[in-house]
């Protein structure tokens, strides 16, 4: 896995945190998918997102 840098205003380069995210798709025999609806409060509320999470070291 590759790391990204960010070069700030005074030229100096800093390393982005990597963060890991996942996502699945689960399509079952009827075809029918999974998805979760985001929760009132978070950003973009009520939206449809297929399940998926991030790992932080």
């Amino acid at each position: 896995m590759a790391t990204s840098t960010s070069t700030a205003a005074t030229g100096a380069e800093a390393a982005l945190p990597i963060v890991l995210v996942a996502a699945v798709a689960l399509i079952d025999p009827d075809g029918r998918v999974l998805l979760a609806q985001r929760p009132e409060g978070k950003h973009l509320a009520g939206l449809w997102e297929f399940p998926g999470g991030k790992v932080h070291d």
